[in-house]
């Protein structure tokens, strides 16, 4: 089915007529037919971003009048050739369509859904403009070029919970029955496992989710015959990763290139990379401690630990 199909299915099932292009036929002044489609952004943060949206999601979409719909399943997957895939937990048939981020930072990404082809047409377009909080939740805004308005939505990743009808039979395997007159307590979520303490490996291939560190370095004045090492590590349990990032070079280097720069950044809202400090040493490990909700550090033996406000400082 045409992706246009796609409008037309979440207008019924979520309420989405803001995106019908039928409007945008009946405007009294319909929008100007650009020459071209979009481009295409091209990088490590575009590149992060077609890894981040794939998968099992569920997508809850509030309408403009503030009603929210249903959560939805769906199952999004970029195949070779530039085809996406959104598959309807409570359809037979897949909607295809041609894909494109045309935005992407390292904290959000734009992600054009066109019908079978890249076209000038905006009438059939339909953007997802997401803003990533972490690698399994995001939140965003679903809009046509073509409309003023705009469809909020949240994006959880998995597939959403079951309804009653469709409820699986339980299992022989099943726990105790509860006690007559009770609730049983739902299971308690499982946190992702923090990282391991230990040394930190530290390498010249930049892990994706840190690739927007790497350029804020060289932006901050790395040169440019410097190795580059790095690292992503979550060191809040937030679900992002921060960068550790070692600059080995005769300006950023002290005692004879014994001991280099270790730069810890995180990352921001607006897409840009916090600096959390930089301590001169050879290597950095993980403590199994923590300060003020991050990771406590160590540097050649020395421990770092995170101000209260500010970023890393020696332990005294």
């Amino acid at each position: 089915m045409a992706l246009r199909n796609l409008t037309a299915g979440l207008a019924a099932a979520l309420m989405l007529a803001s995106l019908s292009t039928t409007r945008a036929q009946d405007a009294a002044a319909p929008p100007a037919v650009p020459s071209a489609p979009p481009a295409e952004a091209v990088g490590p943060d575009a590149a992060a971003a077609k890894d981040w949206i794939q998968g099992e999601w569920t997508l809850t979409m509030t309408p403009p009048d503030g009603q929210e719909a249903d959560a939805q399943s769906v199952n999004i997957l970029f195949a070779p050739g530039g085809v996406l895939t959104i598959g309807f937990s409570d359809e037979s048939d897949a909607e295809t369509g041609t894909w494109l981020v045309t935005a992407a930072t390292a904290a959000s990404a734009s992600i054009l859904l066109d019908e079978k082809e890249l076209d000038a047409d905006p009438a059939d377009d339909i953007y997802l403009d997401v803003e990533f909080q972490g690698r399994d939740a995001g939140k965003g805004i679903l809009r046509s070029p073509t409309e003023g308005e705009r469809l909020a939505i949240s994006m959880t990743r998995g597939g959403a919970a079951p309804t009653p009808s469709a409820a699986p039979e339980p299992t022989p395997a099943a726990s105790a029955e509860p006690t007559p007159g009770t609730t049983p307590e739902a299971a308690p979520a499982v946190p992702p496992a923090a990282p391991s303490a230990g040394p930190v490996t530290l390498s010249e291939t930049v892990p994706a989710s840190i690739a927007g560190a790497i350029e804020a370095v060289k932006t901050a004045g790395a040169p440019a015959d410097a190795r580059i090492e790095s690292a992503a590590i979550d060191l809040n349990g937030d679900g992002t990763d921060e960068a550790l990032v070692k600059i080995t070079h005769m300006y950023w280097c002290s005692g004879g290139m014994d001991a280099c720069r270790i730069w810890v950044l995180q990352s921001e809202l607006s897409g840009g990379w916090d600096s959390l400090g930089y301590p001169y040493a050879k290597g950095v490990a993980l403590l199994d401690t923590s300060t003020n909700g991050y990771r406590d550090l160590s540097f050649d033996g020395v421990t770092y630990v995170k101000g209260e406000y500010g970023g890393y400082e020696r332990k005294e």
